[in-house]
């Protein structure tokens, strides 16, 4: 199944709301600091495989933004790290060694070929922003984000968590905000099918403390009426890698030329409330919780007509029975393309069963059926211009050979004898228009 509305506004939304704590908020950390070899399975991993085998080496903190819109409130997407073989530091860009910066998990990937004695012994140095709050998009129930789950803290000051050895790589970490879709809505908007889709979002907060939590949940009361723009899959910026799918992400850019119709949709509502401290000591004690609820809207043609099947083409003449029995005709087959009303020129699928002055019969036992002389070839051409539009695939037969002569070898248009070379000639040696014989 394609990807439906609902799967490229999610999406969409997650991305805007990514982009709207980064930007409207300020909320990041720049970092600098040394990566750890910590070792993926879930990669092809090197030495096991030589060509294409990864060494990753992760960071004390994630997610890492990737946005370089965010470079104008001073935010650092970087575009390379330090690489120490032994000689010193040296900076290695995006792409060179194979280093991919994994923006999701806050981490590096090197290709183990480059460096195949060392891989794992590697120093890397980077310099990044985090992410105040991480957003991630699950499906995951309420009661299970709230209650069963218990999320470490990566805190952006002291990250006990995963100091001296990095972050394990897919593992969720807050401060963070969990997107999950609740319903959708159809309501009519306008004539001729136009509906409005109304969206339901809640975006589940988990901070690391009070300033934080009121912070994000202000920050989203204030984007009451904003637009989302409808990105869609193609458009996502992170691959496999968790690394941009091109060198350069730029939200903005990529929000103005997206090609989604339509483009943009809006928020009509949003809601918030937290969590009291008493219940929050009983579900996640390190954490402060609070719930947004996100209402956004899109006028959109949910419903679309589909025009009836095209009739289905004849059968191949090869190896098929036919109306008319083989006995009335030599030779068949189809046209391969459309015959225009008024044409003389037929383009059949075989040329070869044709011959000069060969009587056809062009959609036999139809309606429209035509009956023609061939005159000439380059295709095939007939003598009388065709009354009907014949469409690729039209039965064409050949009824009989030479009708334009009665006699298998007579060569004039009169010539009634089998050596009669003259219009007149009417005995086997007449050779003009007073022979008796």
């Amino acid at each position: 199944m394609k990807p439906q509305f609902q799967h490229e506004a999610t999406t969409s939304f997650a991305l805007w709301l990514d982009n709207y704590f980064i930007r409207q908020g300020e909320g990041f950390s720049n970092k600098e600091g040394e990566l750890y070899y910590k070792p993926d399975e879930r990669l092809p991993v090197y030495p096991e495989d030589p060509i294409l085998g990864l060494a990753s080496y992760n960071s004390e903190y994630k997610q890492w933004v990737c946005n370089n819109d965010a470079t104008a409130e001073g935010a650092i997407v970087p575009s390379g790290v330090y690489i120490d073989t032994g000689a010193g530091y040296d900076f290695c860009y995006r792409g060179e060694s194979g280093v991919n910066v994994d923006f999701e998990n806050g981490r590096v990937l090197v290709s183990g070929f480059y460096f195949p004695e060392i891989y794992d012994k590697l120093k890397i140095k980077a310099q990044f922003s985090v992410k105040d709050i991480n957003v991630y998009l699950t499906d995951d129930v309420e009661e299970n984000l709230v209650l069963q789950n218990k999320y470490n803290v990566n805190s952006r000051t002291v990250p006990d968590l995963g100091k001296g050895e990095g972050l394990e790589p897919y593992e969720q970490v807050a401060p963070a905000a969990f997107v999950s879709m609740e319903r959708t809505v159809n309501t009519p908007f306008a004539l001729g099918g136009e509906d409005l889709t109304h969206l339901y979002y809640r975006v589940v907060i988990f901070a690391e403390n009070l300033y934080q939590l009121d912070g994000a949940m202000a920050l989203c009361a204030d984007a009451y009426n904003a637009g989302v723009c409808n990105i869609g899959y193609d458009d996502y910026p992170l691959n496999e890698f968790g690394d941009t799918k091109d060198y350069y992400f730029s939200y903005f850019e990529t929000s103005k030329n997206s090609e989604k119709i339509p483009k943009l949709m809006f928020i009509d509502d949003v809601k918030s409330s937290k969590i009291s401290d008493r219940l929050s000591k009983t579900t996640n004690p390190n954490l402060f919780l609070g719930f947004i609820d996100f209402e956004v809207c899109q006028s959109r043609f949910p419903r679309r007509c589909f025009p009836p099947a095209p009739p289905p083409p004849p059968p191949p003449c090869i190896g098929k029975e036919r109306d008319r029995p083989k006995d009335t005709y030599i030779a068949a087959t189809n046209l391969c393309e459309d015959a225009e009303a008024g044409t003389t020129t037929l383009i059949p699928c075989d040329q070869s069963i044709f011959q000069l002055g060969d009587e056809i019969s062009i959609a036999p036992g139809m309606p429209i059926e035509e009956k023609r002389i061939v005159t000439g070839f380059g295709s095939i051409i007939v003598d009388i211009p065709t009354l009907n539009f014949h469409k690729k695939g039209t039965l064409v037969y050949v009824l009989r050979r030479n009708a334009q002569g009665s006699g298998p070898q007579g060569s004039g248009p009169q010539g009634s004898g089998p050596q009669g070379s003259g219009p007149q000639g009417s005995g086997p040696q007449g050779s003009g228009p007073q022979s008796s014989f």
